[in-house]
């Protein structure tokens, strides 16, 4: 290329077109700057164009500003803000992950812990690093096999008594007894509420029973009436007609429950059965006729044995009713007619109940004992002399030990009873407190009789 003289013009350093040249001036001017320029672009072109048009291909020696980095395609970055950022690697793998690009860590890279979690190390050229777009994947523990818990041992506290006490043993009568009174619902909360006055329906029962063993000892004195089964027969019928059988059922219907095979599901419903099974007919066998053996004993005449069953079995008819509520204070209540009474019941309410049942015993002995002397002063025609007065007071504190054994061996069956249903039906029913009440009978009479016997045995020796 020459000039107009025909000299040879020497070359300048091309290094971009104009174009580029006015894109870097843009990028590196500022405000003030690209308005100067472009008025002193807008001279050069027209002067340019007055004179000779610039050609396309020739370039225009200026400052070149520091290039920006480029970015491949190929590594999906652009660049942010007015910094440079660095080159990625082509041989860098960027997959998507969700809304925004997260490069892959390599199976190369070591995974070294930092904190809490673990983050890849970065590389020595910085390429990949934890940064708030990078959040690698957290990684679990193993799960730790948790420590089997202890058993949780099931604490109940009763309810607050609501109604009056006349009220609740209004209720209890008609509710357990076969005498009918006009009760509503306001009787039953009461009941149910004062549920460890129980015992007190037991005692009306053991008056009676103390008032038939009296008239049959009368008539065997006078008439020669042969007591001994007729005062088993007499005792049972009574309480049996005299509670409608509602134990009873409740008995039988338990003895059905438990023999039945299956999950708990079969058990509860072979409970339920209106129908009675082998179960119910074998269980209530067993009880009747262990109870009917004990008292049949109480015909004799014998000193230890005819004081002792004359209040055993009046005093079993107020334990049997302190294992009922005894069953109710540790079972689970169920959904049935008895669910009130066993949420309400508690352990204040099984010591309530067993307190009850101590004072109306005590009671019941020193009457037993006046009675007892009084009738065998009139049967050996004693008054005074031959008479043994210290072999009573003997009989009553053989008695007084085993009145208690009788009221612990009651909460102890109360308590195995409702622990045994919970596991074989979920709940302690209304048929299991009627099963309570049938199978400590004999239980609780059987070990009051042993004890009041070693007792007695030993004092008489000493």
């Amino acid at each position: 290329m020459t000039d107009e003289e025909g000299r040879e013009e020497i070359p300048k350093l091309k290094v971009m077109s104009s174009s580029d040249a006015a894109k870097a001036r843009a990028n590196t001017m500022t405000e003030e700057e690209s308005q100067s320029g472009n008025a002193t672009q807008e001279n050069q072109s027209t002067d340019g164009l007055q004179h000779e048009p610039a050609k396309p291909e020739e370039s225009v020696w200026y400052y070149q500003p520091k290039k920006e980095p480029e970015v491949r395609t190929s590594g999906g970055i652009e660049p942010s803000g007015d910094w440079s950022e660095p080159e990625v690697k082509a041989s860098q793998e960027i997959e998507p992950s969700g809304d925004r690009y997260e490069p892959e860590v390599k199976a190369s890279q070591e995974i070294e812990p930092s904190g809490d979690r673990y983050e890849p190390e970065m590389s020595a050229s910085g390429a990949i690093g934890p940064s708030d777009y990078y959040q690698p994947e957290p990684e679990y523990a193993a799960p730790v096999a948790e420590e089997p818990k202890k058993k949780e041992r099931k604490q109940k506290f009763s309810a607050p008594s609501s109604g009056s006490l006349n009220s609740a043993f209004r209720g209890m009568i008609s509710f357990f007894t076969i005498k009918k009174e006009d009760v509503g619902q306001a009787e039953m909360d009461a009941m149910e509420g004062n549920f460890h006055f129980a015992p007190l329906v037991g005692a009306v029962f053991g008056l009676v029973l103390f008032i038939e063993m009296l008239i049959l000892y009368l008539l065997n004195y006078f008439v020669n009436f042969p007591i001994g089964p007729v005062i088993g027969i007499t005792v049972l019928a009574t309480v049996l007609l005299g509670s409608k059988f509602l134990h009873f059922d409740g008995l039988v219907d338990f003895g059905d429950g438990i023999v039945a095979s299956g999950d708990r599901e079969k058990h509860v419903a072979a409970m339920k059965d209106t129908r009675v099974g082998a179960g119910g007919i074998g269980l209530a066998l067993i009880v009747t006729l262990m109870a009917f053996s004990i008292y049949s004993v109480a015909g004799s005449w014998s000193d230890p044995l005819f004081f002792a069953l004359f209040f055993i079995i009046p005093a079993t008819e107020v334990l049997v009713k302190n294992a009922m509520v005894s069953a109710a204070s540790n079972g689970t209540a169920g959904d049935g007619m008895a669910s009130g009474q066993v949420s309400k019941a508690g352990t204040d309410t099984m010591f309530k109940s067993s307190t009850v049942s101590s004072v109306v015993l005590v009671i019941g002995l020193a009457i037993v004992t006046i009675s007892i002397w009084a009738m065998n002063a009139v049967h050996t025609s004693y008054w005074a002399g031959d008479l043994m007065p210290w072999s009573y007071a003997f009989y009553a504190v053989s008695m007084f030990i085993a009145l208690i054994i009788g009221v612990v061996v009651s909460m102890v069956i109360g308590k195995m009873v409702s622990q045994f249903a919970d596991k074989t039906f979920g709940a302690t029913t209304g048929d299991v407190l009627g099963a309570t009440n049938e199978i400590a009978r004999p239980l609780v009479a059987a070990a009051m009789l042993l004890v009041f016997l070693i007792i007695i045995n030993i004092l008489m020796r000493v």
